[in-house]
């Protein structure tokens, strides 16, 4: 039943023609009128249809097996599970797409031999199933980004696009077979993946990290090894993006209940007037929170700035006009929650009345990733621009930041670090979130 057997991988491949070399020790077959490039072209398609009967009872073998595993094995790895999947899957497009040569080879048999110059193997191929082949799922986008573009340029133009595919699937299927191997041969990857998923790395970013794993690491010098140091930092930093803009103008902090959006406001207007020497204005259309408009406004006395009130969408229309000489405007909005379609509708009136240059959607980092990415779909119809994490010293977990940044493709420009007022404030730092997310890590 292939139970304890070894895993593999099997692509089968034909090429127009055949070297010049290998021809000349191809024997004439007896009839008359067949070129020897035709006889090893026969001997190739023959030898192909019984190795594609072999690897059809192969894959049903495999899909029995992962069938069984997802039934009884319940605890299994998930991610060796869906790699696996991906690869099995891969190979079955393949077979459909050799199923045509082998139904083309048939039908040579039974024709003239003169026919078997018309075959045309790989425009069949690509022509018939470009559909099919598009179906892949992400992990295969960049097999199907070059297959799809082979209907405007055929295979069969240049042997060498022929070869680039062939590299490109071999690459594509040592990539996804990575992860089954190594965990099969490292009993390190289950212990990582737990690690890893408990400082909220998204699977992506799980599955990036896993792919290029040093197959020498093992359970008992993974914490201390350099390599692996240098791996995780990479990938954190390559999906850590910073942006720190100029602000101007209109500015709206936007974002669910309890995440500190008020203080946040005091912050980024102290640092502004302060240290730029800016002329800044602030309003709030906070109407929910007890004493939210005198929180502002205590914090506008102590930095000598004006404060408004907004009750409705046309009144801030008018604060904003009316502020209009000052170098920003920083305008405090209610916490709504994420699950509240109506509050957030009533949000995006106020920023559709005024328009803002720029606006921040506030996240707590004590939130998980699953609900900070729901936070992000829900408020994404007012069109944030950018992030601010807050209370990062109420966390002990820092994978879910790069993780959101990467999910979002929005740019992070504050965190904050406390409740103090402007202090507790700073410009993100790859190198210092990743030294605690690795020190959280390696405990």
């Amino acid at each position: 039943m292939g139970i304890g057997g070894k895993k593999y991988i099997e692509v089968t491949a034909v090429l127009d023609d055949k070297p010049e070399s290998v021809v000349k020790n191809i024997k004439r077959p007896a009839g008359p009128g067949f070129s020897n490039n035709t006889q090893g072209r026969i001997n190739e398609i023959r030898e192909m249809v019984e190795r594609n009967k072999k690897l059809d009872e192969r894959i049903k073998r495999m899909k029995n097996i992962d069938n069984y595993e997802e039934q009884y094995a319940p605890g299994k790895d998930r991610l060796e599970l869906t790699a696996r999947n991906e690869i099995l899957k891969l190979i079955e497009e393949q077979r459909e797409i050799s199923k045509l040569i082998d139904e083309d080879a048939e039908k040579f048999y039974s024709k003239e031999k003169n026919e078997f110059k018309n075959l045309n193997y790989r425009k069949v191929t690509y022509n018939k199933f470009p559909q099919k082949i598009n179906n892949l799922n992400s992990n295969t986008s960049a097999y199907n980004n070059r297959i799809s573009n082979t209907k405007n340029n055929p295979l069969n133009d240049s042997s060498k696009n022929s070869q680039n595919e062939l590299i490109e699937i071999k690459n594509l299927i040592e990539k996804l077979s990575k992860r089954v191997i190594l965990n099969g041969a490292n009993p390190l990857i289950s212990e990582l993946i737990e690690f890893l998923k408990k400082q909220d790395l998204s699977d992506s970013i799980i599955e990036d990290i896993l792919n290029n794993l040093p197959t020498d690491l093992n359970k008992e010098n993974w914490k201390s090894d350099e390599r692996f140091k240098n791996l995780l930092f990479d990938t954190f930093k390559n999906n850590f993006k910073v942006d720190v803009p100029n602000i101007h103008g209109t500015i709206m902090l936007i974002g669910p209940t309890g995440v500190g959006k008020t203080t946040t406001l005091a912050k980024i207007a102290a640092l502004n007037k302060l240290n730029s020497s800016k002329s800044v204005a602030i309003a709030t259309i906070d109407l929910y929170r007890i004493a939210a408009t005198e929180q502002l406004k205590t914090y506008a006395e102590i930095m000598d700035i004006p404060a408004s009130v907004c009750y409705t969408p046309t009144e801030l229309k008018t604060t904003v006009e009316s502020l209009k000489n000052y170098d920003m405007l920083l305008i405090d909005t209610a916490g709504r929650s994420h699950k509240d379609d109506i509050q957030i509708g009533e949000l995006k009136m106020y920023i559709d009345s005024i328009k803002p240059d720029f606006i921040f959607l506030v996240v707590s980092a004590n939130m998980r990733l699953r609900d900070m990415v729901d936070v992000y779909n829900r408020f994404s119809i007012c069109n944030p621009t950018h992030l601010i994490i807050t209370k990062l010293d109420e966390t002990s977990s820092y994978g879910q930041i790069p993780s959101l940044i990467k999910e979002t493709n929005l740019p992070i420009s504050y965190i904050t670090t406390g409740q103090n007022v402007p202090n507790d404030i700073e410009i993100p730092n790859s190198q210092k979130i990743f030294n605690l997310f690795y020190e959280e890590l390696t405990l």
